[in-house]
């Protein structure tokens, strides 16, 4: 998912995935989960289709350096699919 970001924007990824993320890959996994019960009120059940959504857009990134920040897991949650593909691009969405 990192990759194909920076890639949409015709640039190289810099430096590995945990890098830019701020995490290894069993606490984004914990750190994801949470946001979802954070966002619905229960624990994911691993059969609902989910999304790991942006929650400022990647579309708003002027520059690498704003897809590095916008890739960090604080800009990251966890969203069932259909939310996510209506939320879009838009900054002023809620559940």
């Amino acid at each position: 998912m990192i990759y194909d970001s920076f890639r949409r924007y015709g640039m190289s990824k810099p430096t590995h995935t945990k890098d830019i993320v701020g995490l290894d890959v069993e606490d984004f996994r914990k750190y994801l989960l949470q946001t979802f019960i954070n966002n619905y009120g229960y624990e994911w059940d691993g059969m609902e289709k989910v999304h790991i959504d942006h929650i400022i857009p990647l579309s708003t990134a002027k520059n690498e350096e704003d897809v590095i920040k916008l890739c960090h897991y604080t800009n990251l949650q966890l969203l069932k699919e259909k939310d996510n593909l209506s939320k879009s691009d838009k900054l002023d969405w809620s559940i």
